[in-house]
């Protein structure tokens, strides 16, 4: 394979705008005194391929003098695609940029101010440098890798991992929660989520998922006796979805638990730091909030069951980390002095059950590539519009040994009543 063959082709060849003056622009408005004078920088592609779809990322790294001393500074730059294609048409309508930028420039400030009150270090994503909507959109962040961060692409998570993603959105969802309640309006403008943006719920990534999965349940003997329940489900599981999305702004359910939920929760969207000597975990930071939205707790909640944790981990240990969540959650909460009333670990259970309809949307449509995402090879825009090739996953043994030990805890949970 060609070094050009691990990146995304759209992130091969940075558009003109990305030079000189655009660089010291943003490293100007890093410095506090001082005018700078780029001397030197260097463009590549910004992450791998298939590590994200929805914006075209670049790294630079950059020389420049400021008052007499050279600096150098290693930067990010997310920006909106230009060029005609599947990944214009999929996000030119969405609110993608427009949400990012209000997680990182208001509501995360806001988070950090609280935080260091009580001595609490925890930073939740990466530093945002700069960013626009005109005449360009991008968002420009520190780059971490020379911070020693990475993606984890090629292997499950261990517990070590998982428990430490667990306390981060923790952190993240019991300040959200707190401040939805003091602050309502500084989520007013944060609510597109997959299945509220319409561009995101109509496009047949998302449509099509459970009528392959009706195929699928049509073709395996052994899950045949399930196809009845999900055909009704398929006739309104959408709607179910919007509904469920939109429920805090349009329908606010007095037992509702509701915090600003990441809406993209997987392995990729994040990056881990290792001591480089004994190796042990330090930090994992949390990335790319385009999705963001104020929904149910639980949201986020599913994500780190199916995508997050292996099969073992899920079926041996995922209670412990529910309830390692819910304590960190509750603590923060406690610290900051929260004089509301702390939601329950039974509460926040009995959430999967009432907010089944996504979680069975996500076992129907999205379960079948987890399993794909550890893979190299697979192509993430041909997932996306390739039927035939998606198709290709729901038959994956991994995926079918899922279906065979979920599809019968459902019925046994009481998932299939009342599917109208």
């Amino acid at each position: 394979m060609s070094a050009t063959e691990n990146f995304n082709d759209d992130e091969l060849v940075a558009p003109e705008w990305l030079n000189n003056d655009f660089l010291k622009k943003v490293i100007q408005n890093c410095e506090e005194t001082g005018e700078v004078e780029v001397t030197n920088f260097k463009l590549t592609p910004g992450t791998g391929k298939g590590d994200h779809y929805g914006s075209v990322m670049f790294r630079a790294n950059v020389d420049y003098a400021v008052q007499g001393s050279q600096k150098a500074k290693a930067l990010i730059i997310k920006t909106a695609p230009e060029a005609e294609g599947h990944k214009m048409d999929m996000i030119k309508d969405t609110h993608f940029f427009e949400t990012e930028i209000k997680v990182y420039t208001e509501i995360f400030p806001k988070f950090e101010s609280i935080l260091r009150s009580i001595g609490d270090n925890t930073n939740i994503g990466p530093k945002c440098l700069y960013y626009s909507l005109h005449p360009k959109t991008c968002i420009v962040f520190e780059d971490l890798l020379p911070l020693g961060y990475t993606v984890q692409r090629d292997r499950e998570l261990n517990m070590e991992e998982l428990k430490e993603v667990m306390r981060k959105l923790a952190v993240f969802h019991a300040m959200s929660f707190y401040l939805n309640l003091k602050e309502p309006n500084l989520f007013d403008d944060v609510k597109y989520g997959m299945m509220n943006d319409p561009s995101m719920s109509q496009n047949d990534f998302v449509k099509e998922g459970i009528k392959m999965f009706l195929e699928v349940l049509n073709d395996v003997p052994t899950l045949s006796k399930y196809k009845p329940y999900f055909e009704a489900l398929q006739k309104n599981i959408l709607e179910k979805c919007r509904q469920i999305f939109d429920e805090y702004r349009e329908n606010p359910q007095k037992d509702g638990i509701y915090v600003l939920c990441h809406g993209d929760f997987h392995t990729k969207n994040m990056m881990f730091k290792n001591n480089p000597t004994s190796k042990k975990l330090e930090d994992i930071l949390f990335l790319d909030f385009q999705l963001c939205y104020i929904g149910p707790i639980v949201n986020d909640l599913y994500y780190a069951y199916y995508v997050m944790c292996s099969r073992e981990l899920r079926l041996e240990k995922f209670d412990e980390l529910l309830y390692l969540y819910h304590c960190h959650f509750k603590t923060i909460l406690n610290k900051i002095g929260f004089d509301g009333v702390v939601p329950k670990l039974s509460e926040i259970r009995a959430m999967f059950l009432k907010y089944k309809h996504f979680e069975l949307f996500l076992v129907s449509s999205f379960l079948a590539m987890r399993y794909q995402a550890l893979n190299k090879d697979m192509d993430i825009e041909r997932s996306l519009f390739s039927r035939d090739y998606r198709k290709s996953f729901f038959m994956d043994k991994e995926f079918l040994d899922d279906l065979h030990i979920y599809l019968p805890k459902y019925l046994y949970n009481g998932y299939f009543e009342d599917l109208e």
